[in-house]
């Protein structure tokens, strides 16, 4: 028997969708029976993780779900990503539907939002309308209601009318898109070169933007865009300013009163509610007499605001001869990445990490340096961020596992202690190589435990790739790697991502340490980490020790590990760094070492066990 429409379509999240004049602007264009089929709705328990009811239209990928399956929500966005190749950025999609963000909307007594993301089903490009509405069951539980909606139609007839506009105007902000305005500048740009007035490109990214998303709702979010697009216009009033998209603005203007008007950016956003959570980073680009590459422009004016994103005392940059200096220095290293590699220049750095119980070296943390032919030593900050930015980390990452093990496997050869190395992998390793198979390959290949090698993912990694990591985590510690977290505090989401991953170390962020002696919080926050962390299970390593004082203290509160150039600056893999392990390896290591030679004698009677006695001998046949 056919169900009604009252029956199949859930009232309540209807009734409450329709207070958003964009939902209700969509409903009035589709009849009852279009919007039933074009809709998938979805009520959930999201604290059991359990599908309740569901009705699913035409989207062919949701009818394999059903709730007598115990289908919960992560297998509804599952075959919701499955459904639709989306062409918005993943870090969209998570923020949106992450089940965590959603309880975090919760309590900050947000109960509704809605997104659109552009799609691809079945090789045709398609608009999909998303909306949630949370509430409280009966038993306490938090539950949502979910709709994704089919509004290729709605969009269809909106072309129709508006097409020139929408290819040339944000519809948020209703400000020129890029497109549209690098059509423009070069006219405005013409126009002062006759007037005799210098041009400058300003290029505007609203820092801290997306974990205002996250803590407001994207609803909250569009409504902050407007309000910083309408402030631009009224300080630009004579220029033209353009939304490039998210939080990106670009601005042509005469050269004089830039920073001035910046700054007065600034104070409205002070007086904006929760304004003050997100701050506006510019770059400027002053262009040469009779020089009209918008493109050029752009680019250079983006790269002085990306060079102090970092940096939370300056809000302003201007593209220099520094700058020029840096971008001919990032496209060397672009270019160069794969000699380095081939010439060994990339070398692995190892710093060691100190046992607080036993006062001995427990592992190392491996990071990378370049010795470059025509810059010399090169920092990691100089091209660490490059070869992320251009999708190329992968590269050295995989070099250096590589290496990693190689150097294990020496140390193992010549039976002297095995010491754990911990490496950290980037979030663009999970997307550009299969970064597991090469781990696995590696270790295999060298014939090495895989105790010996601990994974180090970084924070932020973990709220951009929530549901492809929590599968590369699980499958790393059932083959007996560790997980650490590396830059614990440093985000925003810290205790969300613990609650929701499992670890076996947190590595505790070092900008805790920076006031240490002179702001007793400091001392209280990572006393309580640690804390938490000892219940939890999780063992702790509070990186960027300097100072006695530090180090005594963290001895004290029970943190497990510690490093920093107090106790060890990074070396190379020479004679003296094996010297070093034979002086302070922790005894636990010696009997591992030990352990795994009898297992070996059985076939190969030359290994003899080893002491600490002779390790300084040892050492020494390491390297001839």
């Amino acid at each position: 028997m056919e169900k009604s429409f009252t029956e199949v379509i859930f009232k309540e999240p209807i009734i409450e969708w329709l207070k958003s004049r964009r939902f209700s602007d969509i409903i009035g264009f589709y009849s009852d029976q279009e919007f039933i089929n074009n809709s998938a709705i979805f009520m959930v328990d999201l604290d059991d993780n359990k599908l309740v009811r569901m009705h699913v239209g035409q989207f062919d990928k949701l009818r394999e779900i059903a709730p007598g399956k115990k289908a919960g929500y992560d297998q509804i966005l599952e075959a919701v990503v499955e459904q639709s190749v989306l062409f918005t950025s993943k870090e969209t999609i998570s923020l949106f539907f992450n089940r965590q963000v959603l309880f975090n909307r919760y309590r900050q007594g947000i109960r509704f939002d809605e997104v659109e993301l552009e799609c691809l089903v079945k090789s045709k490009v398609i608009w999909i309308h998303a909306n949630y509405m949370l509430f409280k069951s009966e038993n306490d539980h938090l539950c949502a209601y979910i709709l994704v909606m089919n509004i290729e139609e709605y969009h269809k007839q909106k072309d129709k009318t508006a097409s020139s506009f929408a290819r040339e105007i944000n519809p948020l902000t209703s400000l020129p898109n890029m497109f549209f305005f690098r059509q423009l500048a070069p006219n405005v740009v013409c126009q002062n070169i006759y007037e005799n007035n210098c041009t400058a490109f300003v290029h505007l990214d609203i820092d801290n933007f997306k974990a205002y998303n996250a803590r407001y709702g994207f609803s909250k979010g569009d409504q902050l865009l407007r309000y910083i697009a309408a402030s631009l216009q009224h300080l630009f009033s004579e220029d033209l300013v353009a939304h490039f998209g998210q939080d990106h603005f670009a601005i042509v203007t005469r050269e004089g009163g830039i920073e001035e008007r910046l700054l007065h950016l600034e104070d409205y956003l002070k007086s904006y509610p929760n304004g003050n959570m997100v701050h506006i980073k510019s770059g400027v680009y002053l262009i040469s007499d009779g020089e009209v590459d918008v493109s050029l422009a752009c680019d250079r004016a983006k790269i002085a605001c990306d060079s102090i994103k970092k940096q939370f005392d300056q809000s302003v940059r201007f593209f220099d001869e520094e700058l020029l200096s840096v971008l001919e220095k990032q496209k060397y290293i672009i270019d160069n990445i794969d000699k380095a590699i081939e010439r060994d220049e990339l070398k692995v750095y190892y710093q060691p990490v100190f046992s607080t119980k036993t006062g001995k070296l427990s592992g190392f943390e491996a990071l990378s340096r370049w010795n470059d032919q025509k810059y010399g030593f090169l920092s990691p900050g100089e091209y660490i961020e490059v070869l992320e930015k251009y999708r190329l980390i992968h590269k050295i990452d995989i070099h250096m596992i590589k290496r990693i093990c190689k150097d294990i496997k020496k140390l193992a050869d010549l039976s002297i202690p095995y010491v754990p190395v911990s490496v950290n992998l980037s979030r663009l390793d999970f997307e550009l190589c299969d970064i597991a198979n090469v781990i696995e390959s590696e270790i295999k290949k060298n014939n090495i435990p895989r105790h010996l090698l601990h994974i180090e993912i970084t924070e932020s990694v973990l709220t951009e790739n929530a549901d492809d990591l929590q599968e590369k985590i699980e499958f790393f510690q059932t083959k007996g790697y560790e997980v650490w977290m590396d830059d614990f505090g440093s985000g925003y989401s810290s205790l969300n991502v613990l609650k929701d991953y499992n670890f076996d170390v947190l590595k505790i962020d070092m900008l805790f340490l920076r006031d240490f002696e002179s702001n007793p919080k400091s001392k209280e926050i990572v006393a309580s980490i640690i804390e938490m962390a000892k219940k939890l299970g999780i063992d702790t390593l509070v990186e960027g020790v300097e100072t006695k004082e530090q180090y005594d203290y963290l001895k004290e509160i029970g943190c497990n590990k510690v490093q920093g150039y107090y106790l060890g600056k990074p070396s190379p893999f020479d004679k003296r760094l094996i010297s070093f392990i034979a002086k302070n390896v922790e005894s636990k290591n010696l009997k591992d070492t030990n352990n795994l030679i009898l297992e070996k004698s059985v076939t190969k009677k030359q290994d003899s066990i080893i002491t600490p006695r002779i390790l300084a001998t040892k050492y020494q046949r390491a390297f001839v």
